[in-house]
């Protein structure tokens, strides 16, 4: 058998055992299915609570609290039931992906659309009422998640094998020649022939060992350009960033020293609007301006300041539609940032609420 057969037949089999451990892993039926109960809310017979018990707790005790109220309630029983109904649309897709074990992206947005809308509402709700529920919506994050983890990528895009050495220092690109070779004795030796004839050495498999080169390659021993080269390590992969060192010290060396730059900006601009917005008891005996008039002013000024942001996003998505770009092209620090970005929105869409 040739090479490479042997190459072709290595990369089936890893794309197959890869597959068979993503499959055994995502074909789990979450614990919390058959927990709940479809439950009835002010006439709206709720399709897909079963899934869901602390949805239950949540709307019975809403129920309970609303019926008690003496003053007039239609309008909070309404948002109640289209806040019950939207959930339950969002459990509904999760049972759908979990039959299916897998997401689409429309699927996936449509989610994340919902939990950002069912924070705001729940929020609304719990302020007219004088409750604070953001506790109650926790589990909110769960369900999404849940249908988060079975958006995976169709294997052929996702494997770098299709994309090697089309695109040098994107996804699939090789770094060393030696990509598919194994760990016995003979590939060990034609790995450390091949690298010397390249001019390079072969590269340390150990992150330490990895972090440690790259520290003494461009000489840098302080702790703020340690941090800066674990930043680029996470943002760009470390086997990047060593090949970076071994090849571009100088360019290197730069990076670390704009990211410190960068990290000391950070910092010295956060102390100034600290120091410039004073503390909160400061700003709240502040009698140069009424309750009323401060709440203005901050509202309006969130309001500005999400405009900008709302310019931003669709600024990005412009991109990604004009070059076509996936997600799954993303860095793995991108995809984190979007992840905490939307539990922040999720939790202001909360307090949004409450402040309404």
């Amino acid at each position: 058998m040739s090479n490479e057969n042997k190459i072709n037949k290595l990369k089936e089999y890893i794309k197959t055992l890869v597959s068979e451990v993503l499959n055994e892993q995502d074909n789990e039926t979450p614990s919390h299915f058959g927990g709940g109960e479809n439950i009835n809310v002010f006439g709206y017979d709720t399709k897909h609570f079963d899934i869901c018990k602390s949805a239950v707790i949540l709307f019975e005790k809403l129920i309970k609290v609303i019926d008690a109220q003496s003053e007039k309630t239609e309008k909070i029983k309404e948002k109640t039931i289209e806040a019950a109904k939207i959930v339950d649309e969002l459990f509904g897709i999760e049972k759908e992906v979990v039959s299916n074990q897998s997401a689409d992206s429309e699927q996936l947005d449509k989610s994340l659309e919902i939990v950002s809308l069912f924070s705001y509402m729940i929020g609304v709700i719990g302020g007219k009422m004088k409750m604070d529920l953001s506790r109650e919506i926790a589990f909110i994050t769960m369900h999404h998640e849940e249908i988060q983890k079975r958006f995976k990528v169709d294997m052929e895009e996702a494997s770098t094998t299709t994309s090697a050495g089309v695109n040098v220092g994107g996804p699939g690109h090789y770094f060393t020649p030696f990509a598919f070779y194994g760990g016995r004795k003979k590939d060990k030796k034609k790995k450390k022939k091949i690298a010397t004839a390249a001019g390079m050495k072969p590269v340390n498999e150990n992150y330490s060992a990895m972090f440690i080169e790259i520290s003494k390659a461009i000489k840098v021993n302080r702790p703020d350009e340690l941090n800066a080269i674990r930043d680029l390590a996470d943002e760009y992969d470390i086997g990047r960033v060593l090949y970076m060192a071994r090849t571009n010290e100088k360019g290197l060396r730069k990076a670390v020293a704009d990211r410190v730059k960068e990290r000391k900006q950070f910092i010295k601009g956060k102390n100034l609007r600290e120091l410039k917005e004073g503390r909160y008891h400061d700003w709240r005996n502040d009698e140069s301006m009424t309750p009323k008039q401060k709440i203005g002013k901050s509202m309006r000024e969130i309001r500005d300041a999400l405009n900008e942001l709302d310019k931003t996003v669709k600024m990005n998505l412009k991109l990604k539609t004009e070059l076509k770009m996936k997600s799954e092209d993303y860095w793995k620090n991108t995809h984190k940032a979007l992840t905490k970005i939307s539990e922040r929105l999720v939790k202001m869409a909360n307090k949004v609420g409450n402040l309404k």
